[in-house]
């Protein structure tokens, strides 16, 4: 009943079930009427869990503004929607010719016309099959348009034109042979309304399905995986080895680059170890004790051998501010002066 594909969608009979599907119709008049209906179809207990649903639609059709597309068409296609809907589920088969029915009532209340005496005697599956027949004749004039100026369409689409075609081709056969059938009498009323005979020879050769992306994505990627025979650098076309030759040598220029970047690391380390050590020894080990009495005997010794030396240093030391006493006050007073 719904569809995704975008060639399907736009057909009059799909863009109809999408409306009963997805339209929310409201209850404007004849309330009394409406209760009456709603108590009718509970009484179908097989359809209570969507007797809402079937009502809602109801009401969709029968205040469906004049305007919309297919409108003279729409009690045809919402007879068709209730018969997919319960074909769904097999616990709501048994209901059919009792909502059926209480669809009869609502269009004869508001279209004044009743169906057909022969929707009545006709069994779900055979409605099923009908209803494809009735959605090709609905589709046939947009389908045939297409198939004849477009190379292209998709697999949905023409996957629904063959099958229409052969179930239109059935029911023709089955209907020159039991033609008082009430199956082949809704069948005949579908051909002279639609003068439809040559949907049965719908030529759609023309149309070819649409190259799938992802399957042509998958192809040109193995194409290029392989390459050309005899063609390029690559002596026998095998793509895939010259790649294995790339990723060998960027492989192997990694290996390089981390070979070189160990150099510092091994100079480095070996230097902060020895300093480390070195630091332990000193200062938590005798042997820092036994460095640091040397050093201070070492300094002692230095101290006496240049006692000689000592008192012309501090002789020199006393006599430097002597000899810069008069400098010493010149600038005193002169800085005095300027301050003041």
């Amino acid at each position: 009943m719904a569809t995704t594909d975008k060639d399907l969608s736009i057909l009059p009979s799909f863009r109809f079930y999408h409306y009963l599907e997805n339209g929310y119709g409201a209850l404007k008049s004849e309330e009394l009427f409406w209760d009456l209906l709603e108590k009718s179809l509970l009484t179908h207990t097989g359809v209570y869990d969507i007797h809402h649903t079937l009502l809602n639609k109801f009401y969709l059709v029968t205040y469906m503004e004049q305007h919309r597309s297919s409108y003279n068409e729409r009690w045809d296609f919402v007879y068709y929607w209730v018969s997919e809907k319960l074909h769904k589920n097999t616990k709501h088969h048994s209901s059919f010719e009792g909502v059926i029915g209480i669809l009869n009532t609502v269009k004869n209340k508001f279209d004044k016309k009743d169906y057909d005496d022969a929707f009545f005697d006709i069994t779900l599956q055979e409605s099923m099959d009908l209803k494809k027949i009735y959605d090709y004749s609905e589709n046939y004039v947009i389908i045939e348009k297409k198939v004849r100026e477009s190379s292209e369409c998709t697999k949905e689409y023409i996957q629904y034109i063959k099958e229409s075609i052969e179930k239109y081709n059935e029911a023709k056969s089955l209907c020159e042979i039991q033609k008082g059938k009430a199956f082949c009498k809704i069948f005949d009323s579908i051909r002279k309304k639609y003068e439809n005979d040559k949907l049965s020879k719908l030529k759609y050769d023309n149309c070819k399905p649409k190259e799938d992306s992802n399957a042509l994505q998958a192809d040109q990627l193995q194409n290029l995986q392989h390459g050309d025979r005899g063609q390029g650098d690559v002596a026998r076309g095998d793509f895939s080895h010259a790649r294995g030759d790339e990723t060998d040598s960027v492989s192997e220029g990694n290996n390089l680059s981390n070979q070189d970047s160990g150099v510092p690391s091994a100079v480095i380390f070996p230097i902060l170890g020895v300093f480390l050590v070195s630091f332990v020894l000193y200062k938590f080990t005798p042997f820092g004790q036994w460095s640091r009495t040397h050093l201070h005997r070492k300094n002692i010794t230095k101290g006496e051998e240049s006692d000689e030396f000592s008192g012309e240093t501090l002789t020199n030391s006393f006599e430097t501010p002597d000899m810069y006493s008069n400098t010493l006050e010149h600038s005193i007073g002169y800085h005095s002066m300027n301050n003041m």
